[in-house]
């Protein structure tokens, strides 16, 4: 997330980005971090589900965005549930994610602009009857509302559905 957001927020990339990608990223000059630095309204948050970090055991075989990182994700299996795209459930995730941005942002205004699932539906019932969705959601809003709670300047959340792909 801090190599998008950083700059905006804090006025430069990452050290880690830097050590990484070194030359490849602009220097911004004084002038342009002045204009960085404040330029966002908010901070608008796509969260759909959460994953651990570490440092790869062994050399990453891909490049681009995800290679270039240096980083292994991995899932805890205590977290339990997942959705039909593979996802972990982890509404404690988003909010410790919602208060890591607030304490290295000083307390950013957040929207959650994106947060949902796929769910498996077999049938009529269970496409009506949608238990998984709605635990899903229950459990997303009582992490969310847990970090307002906490400090967190959260003002918004928009749940993804079937009706956005409309916009394609």
């Amino acid at each position: 997330l801090g190599w998008f957001t950083d700059p905006v927020f804090l006025g430069d990339y990452p050290k880690s980005m830097r050590e990484i990608l070194g030359a490849r990223l602009p220097q911004f000059s004084e002038a342009e971090t002045k204009l960085l630095l404040g330029s966002s309204d908010f901070l608008g948050l796509n969260h759909y589900s959460s994953a651990m970090a570490s440092e790869p055991r062994q050399p990453l075989n891909f490049g681009g965005y995800w290679g270039i990182q240096q980083v292994q994700l991995s899932d805890d299996p205590s977290w339990g549930s997942k959705t039909e795209m593979g996802w972990s459930v982890v509404p404690e995730g988003a909010n410790e994610l919602l208060k890591w941005i607030t304490n290295r942002y000083h307390r950013p205004v957040i929207y959650v602009t994106e947060n949902g699932m796929a769910a498996h539906e077999p049938d009529r019932y269970h496409s009506v009857e949608d238990t998984a969705r709605s635990e899903y959601i229950r459990g997303y809003v009582r992490s969310f509302l847990e970090a307002r709670r906490d400090g967190v300047d959260l003002r918004g959340y928009f749940y993804w559905s079937m009706m956005d792909n409309f916009e394609w």
